[in-house]
């Protein structure tokens, strides 16, 4: 799942409500990884579930399937394309 956000921004995530682990890799506005959370697993039992969010400001949010990163080679630092369809199926390159 991606997040846009029309700005940069420090946002949190947690993991209320989830059914598996996750990453969840942030990306500023030039397309470029700030930080990534690796394994991240469900808080199922907790009232109170932690929130994770980067130091640096971001403009998208990744998450993807425990183990992306790594599998990917993903860290601070590495350029990322995405590509997403747009309601009239044209494609968005961010």
């Amino acid at each position: 799942m991606v997040f846009v956000y029309e700005g940069a921004s420090r946002q949190g995530c947690w993991m209320k409500d989830m059914k598996f682990p996750i990453d969840i890799i942030w990306i500023n506005g030039t397309g470029s990884v700030v930080h990534i959370e690796e394994n991240l697993r469900p808080c199922l039992s907790s009232p109170i579930c932690p929130s994770y969010g980067p130091n640096k400001e971001a403009q998208y949010v990744l998450e993807t399937l425990a183990g992306f990163s790594r599998r990917h080679q993903l860290e601070i630092g590495t350029d990322v394309d995405i590509e997403l369809a747009s309601p009239d199926y044209s494609t968005i390159t961010l």
